[in-house]
């Protein structure tokens, strides 16, 4: 989970301290009166819509599906100039022992955000000209837009051995060692690229290529939107979704 730095919590518990009744009744925003003139709208409460982008404790309100969908297909294609006024920052506290952030089940839904909007916080990464403090969220009528809920992949662990496990699939990477025979692994979103199933020295023993090709599609969960696989002593392998009953242990909170 990427973690937000105690300056960031700090700036976020004085933010949050004078909330009050008027909340729930500032007038809407939007993406380009906030752009053009930050400034303006500093230390202020504000009112925005937009498709919440949520999961690991992280939250981001996008303009549009398009803002959304243009923003990762510039950053897959390298480009320098990539348009970063479509989305806007939303951080809030999660308490500290919560298994998923307060507002992950709101992923790819349209919601309507208020809070005080704060040029001293730069963003998640530090290069956006505000954020705003989340004080309240209201899920909008309407189904999740299902095209920015990720495909999740899960590996069976039948190889026999403790493992190595890793993923790679464009700029993204992901790796877990100590994976005991029997065990499930959620791999978390994944795309078209190579898992890997290593002994614990390092060593390739099995490789499977992630998201199969339309020849078979049966794989695919599309309902839930996963890829289940199989790893074996020699090869990964794609499993039907009725012959993965009981694979997935935890909540799915954005699947619905």
């Amino acid at each position: 989970m990427r973690i937000l730095s105690a300056a960031m919590i700090g700036l976020i518990a004085y933010s949050t301290v004078d909330r009050n009744s008027h909340a729930t009744s500032v007038p809407e925003v939007t993406f380009q009166e906030l752009f053009a003139n930050p400034p303006k709208y500093d230390r202020k409460r504000v009112t925005i819509r937009g498709i919440a982008d949520a999961g690991g404790g992280l939250l981001w309100i996008w303009r549009d599906a398009k803002a959304w969908r243009d923003l990762e297909q510039c950053l897959k294609s390298r480009k320098p100039d990539c348009d970063n006024q479509g989305a806007v920052f939303i951080p809030y506290q999660t308490p500290p022992r919560a298994d998923t952030g307060l507002y992950d089940h709101v992923n790819a839904r349209w919601a309507r955000v208020t809070g005080i909007l704060d040029t001293r916080i730069h963003g998640h990464l530090g290069g956006d000209p505000f954020s705003i403090v989340l004080e309240r969220l209201e899920v909008l009528p309407g189904p999740r837009v299902r095209e920015f809920i990720p495909i999740l992949g899960f590996f069976k662990n039948d190889s026999g051995r403790t493992i190595r496990f890793e993923t790679k699939f464009g700029n993204e990477a992901m790796s877990t060692e100590g994976v005991r025979s029997g065990e499930v692994i959620w791999a978390g979103r994944i795309d078209k690229g190579t898992a890997f199933a290593k002994t614990m020295s390092g060593v390739t023993f099995a490789q499977g290529e992630m998201i199969p090709p339309r020849l078979i599609d049966p794989y695919y969960d599309r309902a839930m939107k996963i890829y289940y696989f199989r790893i074996t002593d020699h090869s990964i392998d794609p499993v039907l979704p009725r012959d993965a009953t009981g694979w997935v242990k935890t909540r799915l909170v954005d699947r619905d």
